[in-house]
């Protein structure tokens, strides 16, 4: 027998209106009166406003007639890109700088009221507090903030890190990507790096994530900071290779389970404790251009990077992409590297190896690649469980 939505108690109701997203609850919330209040409260608890005329016209709405529900805004994203305040090179026109500021003092009206507030994303935030300094003191006053993204670092964002009263367990930090810096951003100037006072220890994070590793200090200052680090991903980072003249850091993370970045920059790293997983996210190939074309982080010609980075953080799993053409001496050097290199030698905590064949992308010679590579690759390699994988295959041609 069917049953009417809307005769059905609060109570389920509240339930359905929970799985929905926050646009699909604002869009529910029109439809009648009887579950209006409902999925309006569950819409105004998660939020993203990726404009700034819609950031300026939430926070007026909000401020102006649903200032009692801002208790109750959960996550607040805002991933719009915003211009400095001051720089050479670029004159605002008046109306801008007008609107930037508005749309700062609104956001900063908004998060002094939202007290509950776990997740916020937050980008160009270091020109935020260019325009609206009081946005430093109402992000610092939140105690309950858990997950935190922020895009363009600097002294200001800082200050935000080292005086703030939540105890964040997840934490982003990033710069624009390279559209951006290009187009919206053309005459802007990185805001700088991002200041972590040692002395400072915020040891309720568990995970980190670096968009670009040159805003952070050296290895040994986040594991004075972030002593308890469960999870690290470094995204990207400076193209250049190390060489046996690079500075090598010492880290010490007891807790750190799962590493995922390139293979340039963490070969970089020293870690005193062995790691569960280690993720390597460039693409490993011989020489030359990759087979399929990808614009990607690549290790570019084999070097010992990957072979420094299994053996620094001697990880139980290991995931890697990586061209089908790699000889098998190379891929053997990986797994069992044992040259004249003193602590070179690979992880021997090595029982799960996970690799996906970036190049094999065609699916009538996708058998045949994987066969050959299979047979050639992981003869009279050590003993452990292999996954297999090619997820660019297209699809077959009718």
């Amino acid at each position: 027998m069917p049953i009417n939505l809307l005769d059905l108690n609060v109570d389920v109701l509240g339930h359905i209106v929970f799985q929905l997203d926050s646009a699909d609850a604002r869009r529910l919330s029109r439809t009648a009166h009887h579950i209006h209040s409902i999925a309006d409260h569950h819409a105004l608890q998660y939020v993203t406003l990726r404009s700034l005329p819609k950031v300026i016209k939430f926070c007026t709405y909000m401020l102006n007639e649903k200032r009692h529900r801002l208790l109750s805004l959960r996550e607040l994203r805002i991933p719009c890109l915003l211009m400095p305040r001051l720089h050479t090179g670029h004159q605002k026109p008046p109306s801008e700088l007008t609107q930037y500021e508005e749309a700062a003092r609104l956001v900063a009206d908004l998060i002094q009221e939202a007290k509950g507030l776990q997740v916020l994303t937050l980008y160009s935030v270091e020109y935020w507090l260019q325009h609206e300094p009081r946005l430093s003191d109402a992000l610092s006053s939140l105690r309950h903030l858990l997950d935190i993204e922020l895009q363009n670092l600097g002294p200001n964002t800082s200050k935000i890190i080292v005086g703030m009263r939540s105890a964040p367990r997840k934490l982003i930090f990033s710069l624009p990507g390279v559209g951006h810096t290009r187009g919206f951003l053309p005459h802007c100037p990185f805001p700088g790096k991002l200041n972590l006072d040692a002395e400072r220890c915020m040891p309720s994070v568990q995970y980190l994530a670096v968009i670009d590793n040159t805003i952070l200090p050296d290895p040994t200052v986040l594991t004075r900071v972030f002593p308890a680090l469960r999870s690290l991903e470094i995204k990207s980072g400076k193209l250049s290779r190390s060489t046996a003249t690079d500075p090598r850091y010492s880290a010490n993370w007891p807790s750190l389970e799962r590493v995922r970045g390139l293979s340039h920059i963490l070969s970089l790293w020293q870690n005193a404790t062995p790691v569960h997983l280690l993720h390597l996210t460039d693409l490993l190939h011989f020489h030359g251009p990759p087979r399929n074309g990808q614009i990607r982080p690549v290790a570019g010609t084999w070097t010992l990077c990957p072979v420094q980075v299994l053996s620094s953080f001697q990880p139980v799993a290991f995931i890697a992409q990586l061209d089908s053409d790699i000889p098998t001496c190379l891929w053997r050097q990986l797994l069992e590297y044992t040259g004249s290199f003193g602590s070179l030698g690979g992880s021997a905590r090595l029982r799960y190896v996970s690799v996906e064949l970036s190049d094999v992308v065609t699916r009538e010679t996708a058998a045949t690649e994987l066969k050959r590579w299979w047979v050639s690759a992981l003869a009279q390699l050590p003993t452990v469980l292999y996954s297999l994988s090619c997820t660019r295959v297209m699809p077959l041609r009718r």
